[in-house]
């Protein structure tokens, strides 16, 4: 079976049309000092696998082109 890389992302609903988007996260890409430092600000553990993302500051509905602000 072939395999296929999954990306996170995040899941919103546009209040103007009502669907249901998906915006990808943002990859953080640094150095392995800088990936140490990162982790122990946000209290993850340095041994925990997984990658560091962040949320876009504003998404954009791929139904009707409206705007928004991103907010967590």
């Amino acid at each position: 079976m072939e395999s296929v890389e999954l990306m996170q992302a995040f899941s919103w609903i546009c209040p103007n049309c009502g669907k249901r988007n998906f915006t990808r996260a943002i990859g953080w890409e640094g150095s392995p000092e800088d990936e140490i430092r990162l982790k122990g600000e946000l209290g993850v553990p340095f041994d925990e696998e997984g990658d560091l993302v962040s949320v876009p500051t504003k998404v954009v509905c791929g139904n009707c082109d409206t705007e928004y602000k991103s907010e967590v």
